[in-house]
């Protein structure tokens, strides 16, 4: 009886186990599957983007170090202000609290701006300004491709029962 008792609560705790090491791997298959999607956007991006600059060797040496550089500030900025403001609904927020989020929505894009504006005026001591235009031109063209891809991608797993 001793022996069933401690048998039911070995394996009781060997499924618990086994069931936290399962929860784990999906997870980490979730993230190994998501940065892959990263990394396939990004190897598009660099590539959409040097085609459509039309970069020299020597300005693409130049230009992505201070570009990157450039995503990773952007990036740093726009997660801090989602973590600021995730989970929080304007229709549940009192005046006070509006009052903030909107002051920060207004920084935000302040801050964007200056970003922009350092960026540009790095870019522009190893660039021509065309292609600097170029490259604006070439992030909103790339942007829209990605939302009309997803677009297609949401209508496609509607239509295959996903």
């Amino acid at each position: 009886m001793k022996n069933q008792v401690i048998n039911k609560l070995v394996s009781k705790e060997h499924f618990g186990l086994a069931l936290l090491i399962f929860i784990f791997l999906i997870g980490t298959q979730d993230i190994r599957a998501q940065d892959s999607r990263m990394n396939a956007i990004n190897s598009k991006r660099i590539a959409f983007l040097s085609e459509r600059m039309s970069l020299t060797p020597d300005e693409a040496r130049q230009f992505w170090p201070v570009y990157n550089e450039y995503n990773q500030k952007r990036d740093a900025q726009a997660n801090a202000h989602r973590e600021k403001w995730s989970g929080k609904e304007v229709s549940e927020m009192t005046q006070e609290e509006a009052s903030r989020y909107a002051e920060d929505q207004v920084s935000y894009v302040e801050q964007s701006a200056a970003i922009k504006r350092e960026y540009y005026e790095k870019l522009k001591r190893i660039l021509p300004v065309k292609k600097i235009a170029l490259l604006y031109e070439a992030e909103r063209d790339f942007n829209k491709m990605l939302f009309r891809e997803a677009r297609l991608r949401g209508r496609d797993d509607e239509g295959s029962g996903r």
